[in-house]
């Protein structure tokens, strides 16, 4: 059981560091983190024909509340805040974390 959790532990703090990398990036300017990927920045996930998905809108709605402009990401993508506010929140604890980790050793 000792192992699995290990094995937990190091998973989250995988995946933390990577919402930490995309809060990061939304501080970026615009044309250089989107063209960074070109499926991020030409949308190619979405078609007219297909109803909008959960994520849509979302790295525009980032890119807006790293500016502080919260009522265009509400309208960008609803969840967006939430979502950034955990990305934000598992990425602090994370280094929380990875702080009391280094200091024990």
């Amino acid at each position: 059981m000792n192992e699995y959790l290990k094995a937990v532990f190091i998973s989250w703090m995988i995946i933390s560091l990577f919402f930490g990398i995309i809060v990061f990036v939304s501080f970026f300017p615009r044309t250089y983190a989107t063209t960074c990927h070109p499926l991020v920045s030409k949308g190619n996930f979405h078609t007219q024909e297909a109803p909008a998905c959960f994520f849509c809108g979302m790295t525009q709605a980032f890119f807006e509340i790293s500016d502080f402009n919260f009522k265009i990401a509400i309208q960008s993508n609803r969840f967006s805040i939430a979502l950034y506010l955990f990305f934000l929140f598992n990425f602090i604890v994370l280094c929380f974390i990875g702080i009391k980790k280094l200091l024990s050793i």
